[in-house]
Parts: C-alpha cells; sequence; structure tokens
C-alpha cells in the first residue's frame, strides 16, 4: 500500500494557490477576531483552519493504491491438419501421414492429459478453414490448406492468455495469407508456435501420379461436326511410360489412344475428337489409366475430368473466304453471324492462292450449309473447287458474294461457275462505285425475308436509319429470274437474290455495312439481324419459331464458385425480343430447386447462382414469356460442379516452413517423437501469466471527506454565533 497524490494543476501551481489562499483566510480571520479576548478564539481559528487545510489537500486528489498479484488463464492450441496431403503414405514403416499423426496424438495422451490439469486444452482439425475436433479419428477430406488464416482464427477463438500452438502438420500450404507473415504477428503477441512435421520434403514412389488438371470442350457444337476435347495432364512418377487416354461420351468410350510419356515430371497437352449424332446437353470426360493398374497411384480420383456441351440440332456452317485488305467488314460480319447459336462460321482469311485439300476439299457440301466470298480473285480458287461449289448449290447449299475490288468482274468472275451461280451478269468491265450509297428496299424487297428488319410498316424507316454504303461493286445486268431486293436512290443495285436449282445465290454490293455495327445500339441489332436473314434466306430455313437462348461463362466450376447466366430471346428471324419476362432455376445433384433472380440489361438478362456448394451434376433451366404468351418449353443446360484436388498437385512436404514458423515466434520444430515428452516440459514450466492488479482508494472523494469538512464548517460558525459574531 502506498500514498499518491493526482493534483488538479501543475504541482508549482497548487502550492502558490494553496499559500495565497491559507495567507488571505489566516489574515481576514485574526483581523475580524482581534477585538475579542478568550481561548475560544483559538478554538474557532483553529476549526477554520483545519477546514480550509482539507479544501487544500481536496486539489491535490490523494489516493492510497493497494497492489495484488494475480495468476491468468492460459490456454495450449493443438492444431491437427486435415487436408487431402496428408494422405500422402510416406510417414514411417510406409503410413499415410494422417495415420502417422493420429499414432503420435496418441502416444503423447497420457502427457496432455497430466497438462490439461494445469492450462486449457484447445484442440481443431483444419484444412481451408478451422473446425472442431471429431469424436472419431476420420480421414482428411480438406481439399485446400491455409495455415495462417487458421493459425490467425485459431489464437482469436482463445480466452485468455495464449500459451502456445501446436501445430501437427506436413507444412503444405496451398490457399490463404502467407503463413509466415501471421506468424511475424503472433511473434509480436507473445504466442510461440511448437511445430511437429510429417512427411518427405522429396516425391516418394508412393507420389507416383496421374491427374487431369484441365478439360476444354464446346461448349456448343452443332450434330455431325467434329468435336475436340483438349486437356492437361500432369504427369509424376511415370517416365517414359504408356497410358492410355480415353474420351467418354455420357460415359461411353468414343475415342481412344496411347499416350508416351517423357522421361521426367511435367504437364502435358492432351487431346481427342469426336463427331456426336445426338442433339441435347450431353456430358464429355477425359479419362487416363495405366497400362499396368498393379503399381498403383497416390489418388485415382484425379485420373478423369469432365464438364458438359450443347449439341445443336440443324445447325448451319458457313465458310467465309475473304480477301480483302480492309478487315472491317469480315470482323464485323462474323461476330453478327457467331451471335446466332445456331450459325457456326468458319472463316478464312485468304492472302495466297488456296489449296484443295483432299481430305478437306473446299466447298464440301457435306461440311457447309451455305458459303460467302470477298475479295478473293477467281485465279487464287481451283477449277475443281469452283465446279464444286456449283454443284453444292445446286444440291441446296447457299451462295452470296459481297463488293470489293477483287469481287465480281474485276476479281475475274465472268465466264466461270460462280458467273453461272450468281444473279448478275458479270462482265469484265464492271468497276466500283466510290460514293455513298443509301440502301433503299424495293417494292419487293419490301416484303421479302432478307429486307424485313422490323414490322412491315416499318422496313423502309429502318433501312433509311442506317448508314449508307462507302461505295458498291457496280452491276451493269441482272439475270431475268433474279429478283432485286435493294437499290440506291438512283436505281443502282445494290442487293440482289435469285433461286438456282436447289440452292439460292445472291449479290451484294456493298461492304462497308460494318458502319451499322458501330453505329448505335440499335443499328448493331440490325446488322446482325440482316446477316443472319442473309443466311437463312439462302439456306432455306427462314421459317422458324421464337426461342429461348442460355449461356453459362463456364460448364465447370469449383465447389463454392459463382456461376454467371445470361438468358435472352429470340423471334423467327434471330432479333433480340425487348419486354420478356425470365424465371430461371438451378436443380442440384440432390434434386433441390433453388430459384436465381434475373436483372434485365438491354435485351438480355443475366444473374448469379451461389448455390454450387457440392460437386455434381446441375441444371439450369430458363423459362420466358413475351406478351403474356408462353415461348415455347423451358431451355435447359448443364453444367458440372467438382472439388478441388490442388492439394495433391506438390505431394511433398514443406518442413522448412513449419521450421521457419517455429523459429520466428520463439517455438521449436519436433520431430513426432519428441511431442510426449515435450508435453512433459510444458507441464514443468509455469504457463501462467502473472499480472498485478492495482486497487485505487480516492482519499477526497468520498462521504467521510465530505463530512468531517461540513462539521468542521459547521462547529467554527456555531462558535462564532455562540460569541454573537454571526
Amino acid at each position: 500500500m502506498h500514498l499518491v497524490f493526482y493534483p488538479v494543476g501543475p504541482w508549482p501551481l497548487v502550492a502558490l494557490l494553496s499559500a495565497g489562499v491559507l495567507a488571505a483566510v489566516v489574515w481576514v480571520y485574526l483581523t475580524t477576531l482581534a477585538e475579542h479576548a478568550g481561548r475560544w478564539r483559538a478554538v474557532a481559528f483553529g476549526l477554520r483552519l483545519a477546514a480550509l487545510v482539507l479544501a487544500l489537500a481536496a486539489l491535490l486528489r490523494p489516493a492510497l493504491v493497494f497492489t495484488e498479484k494475480r495468476k491468468q488463464s492460459a490456454s495450449l492450441i493443438l492444431l491437427f491438419d486435415h487436408s487431402r496431403s496428408m494422405m500422402v503414405a510416406d510417414a514411417w514403416d510406409g503410413l499415410p501421414r494422417w495415420r502417422a499423426m493420429e499414432q503420435t496424438v496418441y502416444r503423447a495422451e497420457p502427457s496432455l492429459e497430466k497438462l490439461s490439469q494445469l492450462v486449457e486444452i484447445r484442440q481443431y482439425r483444419f484444412d481451408a478453414t478451422l473446425g472442431d475436433l471429431p469424436a472419431t479419428v476420420q480421414p482428411p477430406t480438406g481439399t485446400q490448406t491455409a495455415l495462417g488464416d487458421v493459425l490467425r482464427e485459431a489464437v482469436r477463438r482463445a480466452t485468455g492468455r495464449v500459451a502456445g500452438v501446436v501445430l501437427l502438420s506436413d507444412g503444405a500450404n496451398t490457399s490463404g495469407t502467407p503463413p509466415r507473415s501471421v506468424a511475424q504477428t503472433l511473434k509480436d503477441l507473445g504466442v510461440p508456435i511448437y511445430a511437429v512435421g510429417f512427411g518427405q520434403q522429396t516425391v516418394a514412389e508412393s507420389s507416383r501420379d496421374l491427374a487431369m488438371r484441365s478439360i476444354s470442350a464446346g461448349p456448343l457444337v452443332f450434330e455431325k461436326n467434329k468435336l475436340v476435347a483438349a486437356g492437361e495432364l500432369d504427369v509424376r512418377g511415370f517416365g517414359g511410360q504408356k497410358v492410355r487416354l480415353s474420351m467418354l461420351f455420357d460415359e461411353q468410350q468414343a475415342a481412344t489412344r496411347l499416350l508416351e510419356l517423357p522421361l521426367n515430371d511435367t504437364r502435358m497437352k492432351v487431346e481427342l475428337a469426336y463427331v456426336p449424332v445426338v442433339p441435347g446437353e450431353h456430358k464429355v470426360k477425359l479419362q487416363v489409366s495405366e497400362l499396368d493398374p498393379k503399381k498403383g497411384e497416390l489418388v485415382e480420383s484425379n485420373n478423369e475430368i469432365a464438364t458438359f456441351v450443347t449439341v445443336l440440332p440443324g445447325g448451319l456452317r458457313v465458310l467465309y473466304l475473304d480477301g480483302g485488305i480492309e478487315s472491317g467488314e469480315a470482323t464485323f460480319l462474323c461476330r453478327a453471324l457467331n451471335a446466332s447459336p445456331d450459325i457456326q462460321v468458319d472463316f478464312r482469311w485468304v492472302q495466297k492462292p488456296l489449296r484443295d485439300d483432299p481430305d478437306q476439299p473446299l466447298f464440301d457440301r457435306a461440311r457447309y450449309d451455305a458459303v460467302l466470298l470477298r475479295d478473293v480473285p477467281r485465279g487464287w480458287i481451283p477449277d475443281a473447287a469452283l465446279d464444286r461449289l456449283r454443284q453444292s448449290v445446286d444440291s441446296g447449299a447457299g451462295f452470296a458474294m459481297l463488293g470489293g475490288s477483287q469481287s465480281f468482274g474485276p476479281g475475274g468472275y465472268d465466264r466461270t461457275p460462280v458467273g453461272e451461280l450468281l444473279p448478275v451478269v458479270i462482265h469484265p468491265g464492271d468497276g466500283q462505285i466510290d460514293r455513298p450509297l443509301q440502301v433503299i428496299p424495293t417494292a419487293a424487297g419490301l416484303g421479302h425475308f432478307v429486307m424485313r428488319l422490323g414490322d412491315a410498316s416499318d422496313v423502309a424507316s429502318v433501312w433509311q436509319s442506317l448508314a449508307p454504303l462507302r461505295g458498291a461493286s457496280a452491276f451493269t445486268e441482272i439475270k431475268p429470274r433474279a429478283l432485286v431486293l435493294a437499290e440506291a436512290p438512283d436505281k443502282t443495285p445494290l442487293i440482289v437474290a435469285e433461286e438456282y436449282g436447289q440452292g439460292r445465290t445472291m449479290a451484294l454490293a456493298g461492304d462497308t455495312t460494318w458502319q451499322w455495327h458501330l453505329q448505335s445500339d440499335a443499328a448493331l441489332r440490325q446488322h446482325r439481324r440482316f446477316w443472319r436473314q442473309v443466311i437463312l434466306w439462302l439456306t432455306r430455313k427462314e421459317a422458324g419459331e421464337s426461342r429461348v437462348w442460355v449461356r453459362l461463362d463456364k460448364r465447370r466450376l469449383a465447389a463454392g464458385d459463382p456461376l454467371e447466366i445470361t438468358t435472352g430471346a429470340q423471334d423467327e428471324h434471330g432479333a433480340a425480343m425487348l419486354d420478356t419476362d425470365f424465371d430461371a432455376s438451378v436443380t442440384r445433384p440432390d434434386g433441390t430447386t433453388l430459384p436465381v433472380k434475373l436483372v434485365r440489361e438491354a435485351d438480355q438478362a443475366r444473374g448469379t447462382f451461389w448455390g454450387a456448394d457440392a460437386a455434381g451434376d446441375y441444371q439450369v433451366s430458363v423459362s420466358a414469356r413475351h406478351g403474356g404468351q408462353e415461348l415455347g418449353a423451358p431451355r435447359a443446360v448443364k453444367f458440372l460442379v467438382f472439388e478441388d484436388d490442388s492439394e495433391l498437385a506438390a505431394p511433398a512436404a514443406d518442413l522448412d516452413l513449419l521450421r521457419d514458423m517455429a523459429t520466428l515466434t520463439g517455438g521449436r520444430y519436433l520431430a513426432p517423437e519428441q511431442l510426449s515428452s515435450f508435453f512433459d516440459d510444458l507441464r514443468k514450466q509455469d504457463l501462467h501469466l502473472e499480472l498485478e492488479h492495482l486497487t485505487y482508494l480516492r482519499l477526497w472523494d468520498n462521504w467521510p471527506f465530505l463530512a468531517l469538512f461540513v462539521t468542521l464548517l459547521s462547529a467554527e460558525w456555531a462558535l462564532r454565533k455562540w460569541q454573537g459574531l454571526v
């Protein structure tokens, strides 16, 4: 116990003030009582002086301090690694790491029990997060390890002082905050880490592994077209051996081949191909397997990888050859057609004479439904290919030539099969028109499917709103059976169409429709609609039904990741349908269905699904209503959710990380056999922190002090009253 003072101001100021007040009171009091005699004057003066001293003492605010020493409660945290890297069998006697950890803890249990009588023992298991220790021992299942995050969380949960953290792990960290930075924080808090390491820092023979790491397929493919599934294969411990790579289509083997692996561990690209014939949603899987399964692997669950693809029925495949110097028309025309999910464009930039490959001949009717040609000189196309083009159109394919400096007459197509196909008569002297040309539908064009941009009453105004062509190829003669769909204000033909055999052909004088794509959002939609209608008319597919489309940002995702869903609807002309209401839901592997909120964005709707928390096959279903009418059956698209297995991608233990963390925090790195003796050593130490607890008793701020002050003043006043001085 000791006395302390907390004056209301600096000591000199308080002393000066006290002296002044004391002198003033003494002088006034003695002057007032100078004419009176008797001992009562000394008593009254003493009472007044005592009251004054108490008042001045209050300015010093005296207090008695009592010191008491108390011990703070302490806890010891034990963390057990529950990630899948603990499955690697490279501990003693070939045990998996988690089994070795189990045996180590079992042997140290008696020592831990005795230690628990002195400090609180808090035990957790961890992988990417911290969890309670189960009642029974279970094999590890964690797909990631976040040592830094779980250390920080474990210390945060503790009550009182943390005497230390015992970390039992292989040190393989795959996510989260860097462990060394968290160790620095624990050092500042005075929390040591005692690390117990399991596993080998070099890959053992038992860690040999084949792992499929990625897959790319589709996601859209037309029926009877080749589907290529490409992936990446991690190879460890199989140097120079052969393995079997298979492609499964709806769990049925579709393709297979032998792979000869490199001598060194590596990641290699692999692929297989298959031609699907059944439209719909299909699961595609790449699978790798040993020729001699008796040798075994670290884990076989990563030997296959899957995704979903959509096989489209009756899809249209278009070959587009372009040799023009200006790339604007080719770029934006391809974008316009690729916006339609049922049209696939094979684009080739022609910069030299073409070769007619016997395996994939040019203008093959079996491969292409329509052909677009622009700015490719006739001399760059083999004669046999041009004959094949005429035969393809005669049997039902579509063909259109676009304007350009090497198209039509300037390109040398007079007296060729192309000249026979096109609806205009090609003359070598036909040149170029170098002036703006507004596209205006003719009377016949106003009602034609190709020109129908908008309602029948709006077609002319829509075309008038589009930017004029910057120039065009000149058509000096139209064939008798041809139909002029559009012309310039001076009657210059711009778009001409004709039936040829079972097919259809078209001559488009311009090659600057790409301006519409950049003009405005409305013009962009008209650009897409126009070119889609060109292809549909050329292939006799202009009769169609409204439909809903769904696009997923990915067809396979890790558990817990979000999925972006985009949907929209198109009318029979391929134009986006506005003012459409959409309802979306996702069916999980267990059969439960969760709704997905969609937000309208112009001519489509978007939403995010957050419920992919379990591995398996999921299905997105979207229904649409326009004007109160359902737009056909709901559209369904599947996707796959997988568990991340990055824990086994690098199975070597990182014992150096454990040593660094222990050293940095002032702890120790322990071999498994040292754990029991370590607990015994801790029991001999005083793990509790002794704290001084101070109790303050203020002498001036209480009722006895006030009562004494009032008593002294009252007694002095009563004495002076008795003498008649009041």
